[in-house]
């Protein structure tokens, strides 16, 4: 598994497909995957918000007897806020690939 890590070309990038299912913690990951990999990002726009608040927390009400959960952090994976991510159109090379 390391030595496929060290052959992939990442000067010229790779991909990574997102979705409308992509949200939460995949969707951190895409973000992250653009920045430091150098990913284009390819497929539809991505359920989550690359600017907002992830991390479940939850405590109890006892008198209530209710269960709050709450968001933890606030993350910015990109300078502005987005809805969502957008896709990346793929290559002409790709496309043609796909459909065979």
């Amino acid at each position: 598994m390391c030595d496929q890590f060290y052959n992939i070309d990442w000067q010229d990038g790779v991909y990574v497909l997102i979705g409308r299912k992509t949200f939460s913690a995949a969707m951190s990951n895409a973000v992250q995957y653009e920045q430091i990999f150098n990913a284009k990002l390819v497929g539809e726009p991505t359920g989550g918000n690359p600017v907002g608040f992830q991390e479940l927390g939850t405590f109890h009400l006892p008198n209530a007897d209710r269960a709050v959960f709450y968001s933890k952090r606030h993350y910015r994976f990109q300078e502005a806020e987005m809805r969502s991510l957008l896709k990346v159109m793929l290559p002409l090379e790709m496309q043609k690939a796909l459909r065979t």
